[in-house]
């Protein structure tokens, strides 16, 4: 195992800056996802690492070994693909086993190896099986086992579970992290999908044009987004956003006014907003923060909750097993929020929907930062 270490690192095409001053420790043993929409750097990064690209700038470290220059047989990298890239007309023991032949390791060992494979990722039985007898999961485990019997010191995966069907890829993210957790490799992981990051990563990394946008825990990201790019891109349902809400200061308090609604601002908020003496926001509010005002009687947040509430009308009803998601709209603003699966809530009818205002988020409406980093911008 290695700890993996990027000073600098930029890759540009002509004019264009696929990477820009990438900067990261990953350490050893850790499991990080880079995460972000299509285009934004996370693949080139990765293909860095891995020693498929050279960067325009910058340097990669495992441990204290500069590698940026090394060749990628050499780096001790393991890296399984989109498209599995797997020998078709190979089987299974001899496709987990093709890259120690290759490095001509005893015959031993490729054969304790490749064993150990099977093992790993739950292939046994099927050793003598053609590729074009296995499911899409079992070609996928086949592509892992093979990347991990060469014992690689840095486990890189490029989107490997995004050709699978959705029941099949929640299986195989929990056989990831079994994996993970029994090996303990040090694993970068790159996707688009933030369901993802959130479930199988240590840290998660979000990027954006090319640039790093928020480090930290999967917890860290989501509850404490570092910009509006962020809160919009963590969580699913995404974060409602109630554009140019006016700042209204009565006497010692702060209250946010839009499209005929009103509510008070979190005193923790107030240092910002008076320092960087703002007159509008821009609110994100997560659908798990609005609530029916019924339900939020008995809620876990009930301690947390100020008296605000929004009569808002339910247009759409989504069962989403446990809970429903209510699209609401209030004249021409629309919000979704969750309530219980057992609330009486009809389409068409009015309803009182109550804010965890402890839980809102402030930005900063010209650069888009929050305002709970206000001390760190």
């Amino acid at each position: 195992m290695a700890a993996v270490t990027l000073k600098n690192l930029s890759k540009m095409y002509a004019k264009v800056a696929a990477n820009d001053n990438i900067n990261m420790k990953i350490e050893e043993g850790e499991f990080i996802t880079l995460v972000g929409p299509s285009g934004c750097g996370k693949t080139t990064t990765l293909r860095m690492i891995a020693g498929l690209l050279s960067p325009s700038s910058g340097s990669i470290f495992f441990d204290d070994e500069d590698v940026t220059h090394t060749p990628t047989q050499n780096r001790g990298i393991g890296m399984v693909f989109q498209d599995y890239a797997l020998f078709p007309h190979l089987n299974v023991w001899d496709n987990i086993g093709f890259g120690l032949k290759i490095q001509k390791y005893p015959k031993d060992q490729v054969k304790q190896r490749v064993r150990q494979g099977v093992e790993m990722v739950n292939l046994i039985g099927l050793e003598g099986r053609a590729l074009s007898e296995l499911s899409g999961g079992q070609r996928q485990r086949v592509a892992l086992a093979r990347a991990l019997v060469m014992e690689p010191r840095v486990f890189l995966l490029d989107e490997p579970l995004s050709n699978l069907d959705a029941k099949l890829r929640l299986h195989m993210r929990t056989e990831l992290k079994r994996i993970h957790k029994r090996i303990g490799v040090t694993t970068i992981y790159v996707t688009h999908d933030q369901v993802e990051a959130m479930t199988l990563s240590n840290r998660v990394i979000i990027m954006l044009d090319g640039k790093i946008q928020q480090k930290g825990t999967p917890k860290e990201v989501y509850e404490k987004p570092i910009n509006r790019f962020v809160g919009g891109f963590m969580g699913s349902p995404p974060m409602n956003f109630l554009e140019n809400c006016e700042i209204i200061r009565e006497n010692d308090h702060l209250f946010l006014v839009v499209k005929g609604i009103r509510f008070s601002v979190p005193r923790h908020f107030y240092r910002a907003i008076e320092r960087l003496n703002l007159s509008t926001v821009t609110t994100g509010i997560r659908p798990e923060d609005l609530s029916d005002r019924n339900d939020a009687v008995t809620s876990q947040y009930k301690s947390h909750m100020l008296d605000d509430t929004i009569e808002m009308t339910i247009d759409v009803i989504e069962p989403i097993g446990a809970n429903k998601l209510l699209d609401l709209y209030h004249k021409d603003l629309r919000l979704s929020a969750i309530v219980k699966a057992d609330s009486s809530v009809l389409p068409d009818q009015h309803i009182n929907i109550k804010v965890n205002l402890e839980r809102i988020h402030l930005f900063d409406p010209k650069t888009e930062e929050s305002l709970a980093y206000f001390d760190k911008l």
